[in-house]
């Protein structure tokens, strides 16, 4: 059987979560990664309950100095990466004219610049 090791973002909630479930269950070693440290920890913390191959790297995607750290260490404890699941994301719901200037930058880092340091 061939190893494989999984980075996953967005992995403390909704599809992220999902998928690092998903993976973990197919034998897949997988790095779990979020901004949200604690709910990160309980996710991950339910996974390996359940003897799921899954690490919690907490790191905000938006920080390339933070995600270059965090890819290093990663491929030090997991291995070389083969599978990425760039599932990291924010959304400010609202009109236009409501979303500030604070909430488009929030967007833009983990939904573009987000997708760029990971990848």
């Amino acid at each position: 059987m061939e190893e494989h090791t999984a980075l996953v973002t967005g992995a403390a909630g909704g599809i992220g979560a999902a998928v690092v479930r998903l993976l973990a269950e197919q034998g897949t070693a997988v790095a779990a990664v979020d901004r949200d440290a604690g709910r990160l920890a309980e996710e991950v913390a339910k996974l390996r309950a359940e003897s799921l191959p899954v690490t919690a790297f907490p790191v905000d995607v938006s920080d390339s100095a933070a995600v270059n750290d965090m890819v290093a260490a990663v491929e030090e404890r997991l291995g070389p990466v083969d599978q990425l699941v760039n599932a990291a994301g924010v959304l400010r719901l609202g009109p236009v004219s409501e979303i500030t200037d604070q909430d488009w930058r929030a967007m833009l880092d983990v939904n573009i610049t987000g997708v760029l340091n990971v990848s």
